[in-house]
């Protein structure tokens, strides 16, 4: 099993006054005062919104390219896109538009910074699902729900595992839970967007209404 997992909060760690991209925990601590930072990770970029890759991931399926020190994109998984690919649309992503990130053959997902943004974009069709849930005065998110389960020890969400019975090949149904109370997933053809811990789902793929006006 592999995954991301990153977190932004409200709290600027000690380590965004250390050096640049130097692992950290934004202020984040166990329940004994210890710093909190995932077992046998990779730190991808530190204070004060850290990121790391988790698991047996290739040396190609993990590429960071940065424009400055809060400034910067993460790419796992397979991605067509060159690093000059890359530079320009983390500049293009700067200015707000996400589309283009989901747009390279492969199978892979993107993160990127700028300044206190935090962008995670999920896929169209929802294969390479991202996952949040409100943690240490902020959120944490990463590509599988169960690390994230595990750390805000959250309890089965009996209303998912209902409808997921009763209505097996019906997805709206699921809505965005998971079987992990707390722990939510976003929907296909969006992003999770995070400010300083604060956490907004936006869709970055218009939709067409299949409604028909009636004849006059």
């Amino acid at each position: 099993m592999r995954w991301l997992v990153g977190w932004s909060s409200a709290a600027v760690g000690a380590g965004a006054a250390g050096i640049a991209g130097a692992a950290g925990s934004a202020g984040a601590t166990g329940y004994d005062g210890e710093t909190v930072q995932p077992v046998g990770a990779q730190p991808l970029w530190g204070d004060p919104d850290p990121l790391w890759a988790v698991g047996d991931w290739r040396p190609d399926e993990v590429r960071v390219v940065a424009a400055d020190a809060q400034t910067r994109i993460a790419v796992l998984g397979i991605c067509g896109a060159s690093d000059e690919q890359l530079r320009v649309a983390l500049f293009a992503a700067r200015g707000g538009a996400l589309r283009h990130l989901t747009a390279w053959p492969g199978s892979y997902t993107a993160v990127v910074q700028v300044g206190r943004r935090i962008t995670v974009c999920g896929d169209l069709a929802g294969a390479r699902p991202v996952f949040h849930t409100p943690w240490a005065s902020g959120t944490a998110y990463a590509t599988a729900a169960l690390p994230l389960a595990d750390l805000v020890e959250a309890n089965l969400d009996f209303g998912h595992l209902a409808a997921l019975l009763a209505t097996p090949d019906v997805p709206a149904a699921l809505d965005d839970s998971t079987p992990y109370d707390g722990v939510k997933r976003v929907p296909p053809g969006h992003a999770l967007i995070l400010r300083a811990g604060a956490r907004e789902i936006a869709g970055y793929e218009p939709v067409a209404s299949l409604a028909v006006a009636a004849p006059s």
